[in-house]
């Protein structure tokens, strides 16, 4: 099956060899004919065959057609090569990425500097919503002017004319401007402020502070990563077209939904003394963590920020450049990325 030509590839096509055999064979060609045909005639009118200059010629466009057909199928050839290459690759990436889309254990599972913080009792819950605002403005203007202009002039004795001019313009303008604005809160995703105390033997030894981002900005951020990766490929390659096609499809596929559950389970769970909260992310500052997924009691993980999607974009990456399947860490049995599933190197677990 042959593979399609990618935009690079057909830039780098040698066409113009092409074109040039084309040319110098034809125009061989019309010099045998026309010296066969008797085309070429003397002074005096009488039919001559080919001289040995036209014998020249006609070799030295043989050698041109040649040697640019020889330019054509070693280039194609090699340009057909790479791409062949390039297909395989962008088939390889493609899939592992696919695999990261179907997968939610790849960006929200145990990863190289993940932390896993257990005995958790929330103390205070906020919501951050986006607001959006929208303003117009529209009306009417009016001018209203008036002037007054007069002109003297004069004849003089040698048939010259001689005038004085002046005038005054006056008026007023009316602008009559209504505005209006309409702020609406965006209700479909809102960030996530939470701070626990981290009880241990019934006493309150720390305090930690999560932040989970809105879910639309989460999608922008995962379709800027694939974006930024189809990038770092030459232009016009399959793999660039492979990788940049699915920057929506993994922003809407790794998109957490449960950001707002969460905010309404910890905010019943903070009149309760009960410490029954687990939390896995990545440590962003003294005390504060960037949350990947929530699990109150023995419920199910809740997905809140893909805090290993960009090292499961690299292993795909990675994958597709030395030709070998992307690796494929265990899943727990009661949600994704549950400690069941063993840590990825590189895991810490902090129990109190």
């Amino acid at each position: 099956m042959s593979v399609p030509l990618s935009r690079a590839a057909k830039v780098r096509m040698p066409r113009a060899a092409l074109v040039l055999s084309i040319l110098s064979g034809a125009f061989g060609a019309l010099l045998v004919f026309a010296g066969v045909g008797g085309v070429f005639t003397d002074e005096h009118g009488k039919t001559v065959g080919l001289g040995a200059l036209d014998v020249l010629i006609i070799f030295f466009l043989a050698c041109v057609c040649v040697a640019a057909l020889c330019v054509w199928f070693t280039r194609g050839a090699r340009v057909r090569t790479d791409n062949a290459a390039d297909h395989a690759a962008s088939r390889r990436l493609g899939g592992g990425l696919d695999t990261t889309a179907a997968r939610g254990d790849l960006a929200y599972g145990d990863h190289t500097g993940s932390t896993l913080v257990t005995s958790l009792r929330p103390i205070t819950v906020q919501r951050h919503f986006d607001q959006q605002t929208t303003m117009a403005i529209d009306g009417w203007m009016r001018h209203s002017f008036r002037s007054v202009s007069v002109m003297a002039g004069q004849l003089g004795g040698s048939g010259g004319m001689m005038g004085v001019g002046g005038g005054r313009a006056w008026g007023t303008s009316r602008v009559h401007l209504d505005g209006h604005s309409v702020t609406r809160v965006d209700l479909r995703g809102e960030a996530l402020l939470a701070v626990f105390d981290v009880v241990k033997d019934g006493r309150t030894v720390d305090t930690l502070r999560i932040v989970v981002p809105p879910a639309p900005a989460t999608t922008q951020w995962i379709s800027g990563l694939v974006i930024g990766l189809a990038e770092q490929f030459a232009w016009g390659t399959h793999c660039q077209d492979a990788v940049a096609a699915r920057a929506d499809s993994l922003g809407a596929a790794l998109t957490p939904r449960d950001i707002s559950y969460t905010a309404d389970r910890l905010d019943s769970l903070s009149r309760s003394t009960e410490a029954t909260v687990a939390v896995a992310g990545v440590m962003i500052g003294n005390g504060v963590m960037a949350a990947q997924r929530l699990r109150i009691g023995d419920d199910r993980w809740l997905c809140l920020f893909p805090t290993g999607f960009p090292a499961a974009l690299e292993q795909a990456a990675a994958a597709a450049a030395i030709g070998a399947g992307a690796g494929r860490p265990g899943t727990g049995a009661d949600g994704p990325g549950a400690p069941g599933s063993g840590p990825a190197p590189g895991a810490r677990k902090v129990s109190p």
